[in-house]
């Protein structure tokens, strides 16, 4: 049984290894530029054993996109769509971003933003379609699609911003929160 423990623990330090290779060439190359040769050798792993956990460069990416989903649908599903908790809420999710390192430089450095913030998206609207217990007409879908898509960019394009120059995520959800508010208040009230 102990040594069962020894080889999760090398699994999971390996694939840490090779995500946190992939994420340092991420800021310097394309994906489609990274070789397995050249991850491999950053990660300190050889290619058999990158071989036992993945089949490809983007296999990594899935699994690192599967594992923030996963989080993210905790995140989202926590949540009752109540318009006066929005920015705690979306406090939450741009936190879970910002806080996972892997994510952040996909979503910063890679073609795989568009896909992964659909997914957010998809994610978010299944939920509140599901939960919100007003009558949703075709206008109520539309305005939910519009502040959606709009808080995904708007959140892409604060993570492209110098640190220097950009509002906190506190300041981000309030923003983003009143936007949405007001966008709501005539369907609502």
């Amino acid at each position: 049984m102990n040594a069962n423990k020894n080889i999760d623990k090398r699994i999971i330090k390996t694939k840490i290894a090779i995500k946190t290779a992939l994420v340092k060439l991420l800021e310097k190359k394309k994906v489609e530029e990274i070789s397995i040769v050249e991850l491999t050798n950053l990660a300190s792993v050889n290619r058999k054993t990158f071989y036992l956990h993945y089949s490809d460069v983007d296999s990594v990416i899935k699994e690192i996109e599967n594992d923030f989903f996963k989080k993210m649908e905790k995140i989202i599903r926590s949540y009752d769509f109540n318009l006066d908790k929005l920015d705690t809420y979306l406090y939450s999710i741009t936190k879970a971003i910002v806080d996972d390192n892997y994510i952040h430089h996909i979503v910063t450095y890679t073609i795989y933003r568009r896909a992964i913030m659909l997914n957010v998206l998809k994610i978010i609207n299944d939920h509140v379609n599901k939960n919100f217990n007003q009558n949703k007409t075709l206008n109520f879908q539309y305005i939910l699609d519009y502040n959606m898509y709009g808080s995904v960019n708007l959140l892409y394009i604060w993570l492209l911003k110098d640190t220097s120059s950009k509002m906190s995520i506190e300041e981000l959800s309030a923003l983003q929160a009143r936007l949405i508010r007001n966008s709501f208040s005539d369907i609502l009230n």
